[in-house]
């Protein structure tokens, strides 16, 4: 991030954004490759290096990072089907 000018008194690495790193990967089991790929992606995107400035800013919008970051495939496509987790929720029940 203060590759991308913002100042580094703006992008001080403090305690609150080691507990977002941490809940990030702990809390919501996020894969660190993963979130570096997409902390990465966002940061080369010109709209979100503008607006992700911080690593709580960047959990918030996580979901939407990693959605954009495949449809402009920096990411691989979800090894898991969709309808494996239909499966899962129905209990094999014909939906």
């Amino acid at each position: 991030m203060t590759a991308n000018g913002f100042l580094e008194r703006d992008t001080k690495i403090s305690k609150g954004w080691r507990d977002e790193a941490r809940r990030l990967i702990d809390r919501d089991r996020v894969p660190l490759d993963e979130a570096l790929k997409v902390l990465d992606w966002c940061q080369a995107d010109p709209f979100w290096r503008k607006n992700i400035k911080s690593l709580g800013k960047f959990r918030t919008q996580y979901s939407t990072l990693r959605m954009q970051a495949r449809d402009a495939r920096a990411l691989p496509p979800d090894e898991s089907s969709r309808f494996d987790a239909v499966e899962e929720n129905t209990g094999g029940w014909d939906v």
